[in-house]
């Protein structure tokens, strides 16, 4: 293809390109220019790998050896790829030492003015890897936490090497005269930072929202962003953290994304994303694009391997006849509602099921054969076992349950407080048999429960697989030292097969997507 990049543009024939004018016109954005009859789009990353333009690597430092002793040989080519590419994701999966490898990357890009962006629950564990990898003092980490006064004082201690700040802090407030309320975002937008780091960066995959809103109108020189799971449901969620990272490798338009990434349908109201693209190409040139700007291994030799278990649980009678009784009432319920209003409400009411299946203790039944199950496990076994279910009222349940049984266990929800003193209870008393958890109390933020126990049960699970994915990673990473056993628990012919199929698809689509960088 003959093509030339002058002046911020892409200059091409339109006889030499291989998908055709209809293409560059609806998915480039490129038009005619009339003094030189060649067709003119805005250069950017993404158009480059849509008319396969090779792409320039974006160097940075010239990185030949990184020495830091700690790290794995797998962790040294990452964080020379960091370092070479400046503004990067790093999606590899949860346990293979993500934290590290950032802490050394800004340190070797020289920066002395570092935003890290966590949640709330993952600040002090910053603060600990900071303090324990770079022995930098107490006082020159700041972190933005508790009152309002408290507030105020950090935000005046901006310019030390390294602050810590959760995402509700940076969502944007302002008055009905359009005046910015926060404080903490305004200051801390007033800075250019030599870094910021979003870790758990899915939390920004809603351009929409304004929490990403916040975050994206920070200035900094470099912009990486740490998350096991970019995906979190369908391609579409990866565009916002590329837009990030690096507009020039997202493209700047979110609908031009996913009408070449994604599969669409009109559902009468607009257009809905079913998942990824069948097209072999496209598929391939979104593997590509993610080459370039991000970092993906799925484990190294010495993680463990994952042995999932779907245990089929039949339900009593009394349950059967519940479940087929709420089922009838939601599709009384739903008829006649508009398309838009029965998608909604359907989804809602599918959360019944699931909670028929889960809990039907709600619903006036007594016996509980996945509590059942649980039971046996745990008393049939002597070691440890970490329980989730996305239902608080499931995890309280269970916990009665568990205390009739005499089975001392620990129980961590969004209630919670102390969240570490449940964690370090759960692993250095060797009386707690079980650690049990909704899925996003405890999706994040939790280390150690891999050094004490490799069984899991899910009693239900997320509709979204890297909500699942979150939870499993508490057990499969550096630390464990034995397979994982993950039981999933579904009774039969109801909402829990149709959810784990589901599961399943979103899950491919996935790992086609990842897959494809190799």
């Amino acid at each position: 293809m003959k093509y030339e990049i002058k002046n911020g543009y892409i200059y091409v024939k339109n006889e030499n390109l291989h998908i055709g004018e209809k293409y560059v016109l609806d998915m480039s954005g490129m038009k005619l220019d009339g003094k030189t009859n060649l067709w003119r789009g805005r250069d950017d990353g993404l158009k480059r790998i849509m008319l396969d333009i090779p792409l320039e690597d974006a160097k940075i430092n010239d990185v030949d050896k990184v020495t830091f002793k700690p790290l794995k040989p797998f962790q040294r080519e990452d964080v020379k790829k960091m370092v070479e590419t400046g503004c990067i994701l790093n999606a590899n999966v949860m346990g293979l030492g993500k934290t590290l490898e950032t802490i050394v990357t800004l340190n070797m890009l020289g920066c002395n003015r570092v935003l890290i962006i966590c949640p709330k629950s993952v600040k002090g564990t910053w603060k600990n890897e900071l303090q324990k990898w770079t022995n930098i003092p107490t006082h020159l980490i700041n972190i933005i936490d508790g009152t309002p006064k408290q507030v105020e004082k950090q935000l005046e201690n901006l310019h030390v090497p390294y602050t810590i700040v959760n995402y509700e802090r940076l969502r944007p407030t302002k008055t009905s005269n359009k005046k910015e309320t926060n404080k903490v975002l305004k200051a801390i937008r007033d800075i250019k930072w030599d870094a910021i780091v979003c870790d758990e960066a899915h939390r920004i995959k809603n351009a929409k929202a304004k929490q990403t809103k916040g975050i994206k109108s920070l200035k900094s020189d470099y912009r990486i962003a740490l998350t096991g799971t970019p995906i979190q449901n369908k391609p579409n969620d990866l565009w916002s953290i590329l837009h990030w990272i690096n507009p020039y490798y997202s493209g700047q338009s979110y609908w031009r994304f996913v009408e070449y990434f994604c599969e669409t349908f009109d559902n009468g109201f607009g257009t809905q994303i079913a998942g990824l693209t069948k097209d072999p190409e496209r598929v391939e040139a979104l593997g590509k694009l993610l080459s370039n700007i991000m970092i993906r291994r799925e484990n190294d030799d010495s993680m463990p391997r994952v042995i999932n278990v779907p245990v089929n649980i039949l339900m009593t009678s009394k349950q059967k006849k519940l479940y087929e009784k709420v089922k009838k009432e939601i599709l009384v319920e739903l008829e006649g509602l508009d398309q838009t209003l029965f998608i909604n409400s359907s989804l809602t009411r599918m959360l019944r099921l699931q909670q028929c299946t889960s809990n039907p203790e709600l619903l006036g039944i007594k016996t509980n054969p996945k509590f059942d199950y649980i039971v046996d496990i745990l008393k049939d076994y002597d070691d440890k076992t970490v329980v989730f279910s996305k239902f608080k009222e499931t995890i309280k349940a269970l916990s009665k349950r568990l205390e009739k049984e005499k089975i001392k266990h620990v129980v961590l929800t969004g209630d919670t407080k102390d969240r570490q003193e449940v964690i370090n209870k759960f692993i250095n008393d060797d009386d707690q048999k079980c650690f049990i958890a909704t899925t996003g109390a405890a999706g994040e933020g939790i280390d150690g429960l891999q050094y004490v126990s490799n069984r899991m049960i899910f009693i239900d699970k997320e509709w979204s697989p890297a909500k699942n994915q979150q939870a499993v990673g508490r057990l499969v990473r550096t630390g464990q030292k034995n397979p994982v056993t993950v039981l999933s628990l579904n009774c039969e012919n109801t909402i829990d097969e149709y959810v784990e199929k589901m599961l399943n698809k979103k899950i491919e689509d996935i790992i086609k997507i990842l897959s494809s960088t190799d």
